[in-house]
C-alpha cells in the first residue's frame, strides 16, 4: 500500500524514534529496570526500521505497533499507572494522530505523533532512570524539539526529498545529537 504521508514527515517520525536510546541504554548500562530498558531499546529499533519506508500493513508496521503497545502496557505495569494524566495524555495524542492521519491532515498527525512520542519518552525516562533535573529535562526537551524542527524544515525545503535515501545520515545525526546532549549533561559543571 502506497503511503500518502509526506516524505519529510515520515523521515522525522523515523529518526525521532531514536530518542528512546537515552533511557534504554542508560537503563541497560546502569542495570536499572532492565526488562523495561530492553523493551524500550527493541521498540526504538523496530520503530526506526519501520519508518524508513513507513508502509502501513507491512510486517514492520505490525511489529512497530506490537512493540509500542507492549511497551505501553509494560510502563503501566512497572509504574503502577504513573500519574494517570501521563498515560492518558499519551494515549489521547496517539488516537488524535491516527484520526488526523485518516482525515488526511498529515502534518497535524505528525505533530500529534511527535507529542505522543515525547510524552512516552519522558514516561520511560522517569520509569527507567528516575526523574531528570530541571536542567536535564530542559536540555533534552530542547534538543528533541530543536532537532525535530530543524530536520523537518530542512527536509520540507527539498522538493525531491525521499526519506529512505536520507535515512542513514539522519540516523547518524540524531545519534550524534543524543550523545552530545547526554555528554553535556554528564560532564557539565
Amino acid at each position: 500500500m502506497a503511503e500518502l504521508r509526506p516524505q519529510a514527515n515520515q523521515y522525522i517520525l523515523g529518526i525521532s524514534s531514536l530518542w528512546l536510546l537515552i533511557p534504554s541504554l542508560g537503563g541497560l548500562y546502569g542495570r536499572r529496570e532492565t526488562l523495561l530498558a530492553a523493551a524500550t531499546l527493541v521498540t526504538a529499533l523496530v520503530s526506526t526500521a519501520y519508518w524508513r519506508r513507513g508502509l502501513r500493513g507491512s510486517v514492520l508496521h505490525a511489529a512497530d505497533l506490537a512493540c509500542a503497545r507492549c511497551l505501553f502496557g509494560l510502563l503501566l505495569w512497572t509504574t503502577g499507572g504513573a500519574p494517570i494524566a501521563l498515560p492518558a495524555a499519551a494515549a489521547t495524542c496517539y488516537v488524535l494522530c491516527e484520526a488526523l492521519f485518516n482525515a488526511g491532515d498529515f502534518d497535524m498527525s505528525m505533530w500529534m505523533h511527535l507529542l505522543f512520542r515525547f510524552l512516552g519518552y519522558w514516561w520511560t525516562h522517569v520509569a527507567v532512570l528516575g526523574p531528570a533535573s530541571f536542567r536535564g529535562a530542559f536540555v533534552l526537551s530542547a534538543a528533541y524539539w530543536g532537532h525535530v524542527f530543524v530536520a523537518w524544515a530542512g527536509a520540507r525545503r527539498d522538493a525531491s526529498f525521499v526519506a529512505s535515501r536520507a535515512y542513514g545520515g539522519g540516523v547518524a545525526r540524531v545519534v550524534a545529537l543524543i550523545a552530545a546532549a547526554a555528554a553535556a549533561l554528564e560532564f557539565a559543571p
